[in-house]
């Protein structure tokens, strides 16, 4: 689950000695997920997430038959590739419900946000569940704010619990009211026995709330563990931002911990995208000085000690003024991906993603991943999701068939033949050679099974073998080979390069 594009512009190095390799490798995509319908001003990909063989992209902007009433677009992936199978929507439509705003699979639900849905009030917000069927996703619910608010935006963000056997997912309202101040809150979701889903829980920031914390602008949960940014709180500075860890104990949700950044800047925005997975919690801090101004800086926590501390603090390898790196965060076990949607991906500000590996106690960029053919402030990055190394990158802003119609970029960055945490195709990008063009470096061809009789390096099957007939060795068979070949005819003891057969 990736933190989706609230609004525009957005929003590993190791430990804070290093920060990644310069000019990690740029990767191609190997698919691009655009809705099958497509239309300018759609704002496909805001929000993005992947699990397992399914991919789903938000499309916010979609008009059909209700300006900005929303859709969002599932797709399956294959050997043959990744095929649009669905297009969901809410049965009947209404004018700027922005609906796929936020998007979160799980297991077998999928939560969709809508948080300008007017339904109950205007802006308050609604989610949207579905449930797989084995083939498709089946409408389940539709869940309005438990407390409707004008300008609540319930559904900003949601995430799906991943743990085994799990039904909870949490869902953010930053904007709703808490002692008759606009701080945001967080609300626990379980489904029951019967199907329904019911409260387990409301989350509060610390009291007293101050006016536009935006609680809840961001969420993760998985476990017992759930935490929600809150990127205005101006407890360590103006907009400075914090994150507030919940634990669950005997059922029982409890405010755990306050995090802040480790570096707290004024308008840092820490918390304004998490990302969780159970065991390593990531913080973006979009608008913290990260080796430029406002370049942006990701922050990593582990459970350590009875509270959760800060391991690393992660800056961009190539970090630009206000590039807003850590504007969407995805993490899964000794894998960071950090979209940074106005850095330079190709062309300016287009916007690119950072995938990390831990590798020991520091994390390294390994993998740059951007749009082909980057268009300039198309935003890419604005949105990422992880999963079995597989990165989705949302590109809200691209022009397809029209303007801002939007997109998504997956990478399948799986595929990691040595070993060495770093995927093949990076690998290959940086140099390694790939004489076959099979996607898999050289040197694994040959540990492989690949024959390499000379020992250089080169499977056998890439190099041009010598023709016998072209004696001079100018790459052409003519008269002058001809002639040497007869000068030496009937020779008894003729130089090797006229004797073709070698007898």
């Amino acid at each position: 689950m990736s933190r989706p594009l609230s609004h525009l512009p957005c929003c590993l190095a190791a430990l804070a000695t290093a920060a990644g390799a310069v000019g990690s490798p740029q990767v191609l995509a190997s698919s691009t997920l655009a809705a099958s319908d497509g239309a300018a001003y759609d704002l496909a990909a805001t929000s993005v997430d992947i699990l397992g063989g399914e991919a789903v992209i938000g499309v916010r902007g979609r008009d059909d038959g209700a300006v900005n009433r929303g859709a969002v677009y599932v797709f399956r992936g294959t050997t043959a590739g990744w095929t649009q199978i669905q297009k969901l929507a809410p049965e009947v439509a209404v004018a700027n419900e922005e609906f796929g705003h936020a998007v979160s699979l799980g297991g077998q639900t999928l939560a969709v946000g809508a948080p300008s849905s007017p339904r109950e009030a205007f802006d308050a917000g609604g989610l949207w569940i579905y449930r797989n069927n084995g083939v498709s996703w089946d409408f389940a619910a539709r869940i309005p704010s438990p407390e409707p608010t004008v300008g609540g935006f319930f559904g900003c963000a949601v995430d799906v619990d991943r743990s085994p056997g799990s039904d909870v997912m949490i869902v953010g309202a930053r904007r709703e009211r808490l002692d008759g101040v606009g701080a945001g809150k967080a609300y626990v979701f379980r489904r029951d026995s019967a199907g329904a889903w019911v409260i387990e829980s409301l989350l509060t920031p610390e009291t007293p709330a101050t006016e536009n914390d935006d609680f809840g602008q961001s969420v993760a949960l998985h476990g017992d563990w759930a935490f929600v940014g809150a990127p205005g709180d101006d407890g360590a500075g103006v907009n400075a931002g914090t994150v507030i860890a919940f634990r669950r104990v005997a059922g029982v949700w409890s405010r755990f911990q306050v995090i802040v950044s480790p570096r707290a800047e004024v308008l840092g925005e820490f918390g304004a995208a998490i990302g969780f997975d159970g065991t390593r919690l990531v913080v973006g801090a979009y608008r913290e000085d990260g080796g430029a101004v406002d370049a942006g800086r990701v922050h990593v926590f582990e459970f350590s000690s009875g509270a959760w501390a800060q391991v690393a603090s992660v800056n961009s390898p190539t970090p630009v003024p206000t590039g807003e790196f850590g504007c969407a965060v995805a993490v899964e076990s000794d894998a960071i991906c950090v979209g940074a949607q106005r850095e330079t991906g190709g062309i300016t500000l287009s916007g690119q993603a950072t995938l990390f590996r831990r590798v020991g106690a520091m994390w390294t960029a390994v993998a740059r991943v951007a749009s082909p053919a980057s268009q300039a402030s198309e935003f890419a990055g604005a949105s990422v999701a992880l999963s079995s190394m597989r990165v989705v990158l949302g590109v809200p802003l691209r022009a397809l068939s029209g303007p801002y119609q939007g997109c998504a970029q997956l990478f399948d960055l799986a595929a990691d033949c040595d070993g060495d945490l770093v995927p093949d195709l990076a690998a290959i990008a940086d140099g390694a050679p790939d004489c076959n063009a099979n996607s898999v470096p050289d040197a694994c061809d040959i540990a492989a099974d690949a024959v390499d009789a000379d020992g250089n390096g080169v499977p056998d099957e890439c190099e041009v073998k010598p023709c016998p007939a072209d004696i001079t060795g100018n790459g052409v068979v003519s008269g002058s080979d001809l002639a040497l070949l007869l000068d030496e005819w009937g020779s008894a003891n003729p130089s090797p390069s006229v004797d073709l057969d070698g007898d």
